[in-house]
């Protein structure tokens, strides 16, 4: 099992994607950035230059926009290991609706896969309530997670 949350939600949805050496049955992406060139756009952070900081570069030249692309959730789709997203309806630092968009087109590309996507919504959740140990967001996060690892472990 892979757990990332924020820009390490995006990066356990990368590698996901990619030919790993060792048996991985479950991604959790907590909070995830899963498109980074709209994040981009969206300004995200407290200072807004998050994602450029994270990707060393912007994607206003063509050669910086194939590395955003490979770096990208949404554009590595579809799924090759079962997800389990999660975002908290209250986020502000990582838009519901981008992690709902990415559940939306992994399900449409998924479609003769017998792989799982789910999605775990959190009413009122911020960004960090859904990591934060004993509180009501992480005891829903902490179940859906031991869930859906029981039935990954025996399918």
């Amino acid at each position: 099992m892979l757990v990332g949350h924020s820009a390490g939600g995006a990066l356990v949805l990368w590698l996901g994607e990619q030919e790993l050496h060792v048996n991985v049955r479950l991604i959790v992406a907590v909070a995830p950035v899963t498109d980074l060139e709209e994040g981009y756009r969206r300004r995200l952070s407290d200072e807004g230059d998050a994602i450029e900081l994270y990707m060393k570069c912007t994607p206003e030249t063509a050669e910086s926009l194939r590395e955003y692309q490979k770096a990208s959730p949404i554009c590595l789709l579809p799924v090759k290991r079962n997800v389990l997203l999660v975002l908290g309806t209250g986020d502000k630092d990582v838009p519901p609706d981008m992690v709902e968009k990415y559940y939306h087109k992994a399900m449409f590309e998924r479609q003769a896969s017998n792989l799982t996507v789910e999605i775990l919504k959190i009413p009122g959740a911020d960004h960090y309530d859904v990591l934060s140990c004993g509180n009501a967001a992480w005891i829903k996060v902490k179940d859906s997670v031991m869930k859906l690892w029981r039935r990954c472990e025996n399918p």
